[in-house]
């Protein structure tokens, strides 16, 4: 299946991306594939702090 999305502003869209929980790939813009990868960072390193630290 492909999605289409036309967009003013990419930065909702990483968020959105990742709550559908299904693998996807971005073909363009580069801009937002960035985006998906900063998310994903961000998302790697609140799993992985220790409450409390």
């Amino acid at each position: 299946m492909r999605v289409e999305l036309r967009a003013e502003r990419l930065d909702w869209v990483p968020a959105t991306l990742a709550g559908l929980d299904l693998p996807f790939e971005v073909e363009r813009p580069e801009e937002l594939r960035a985006g998906v990868r900063d998310l994903a960072g961000r998302l790697e390193q609140w799993a992985s702090a220790r409450p409390g630290a």
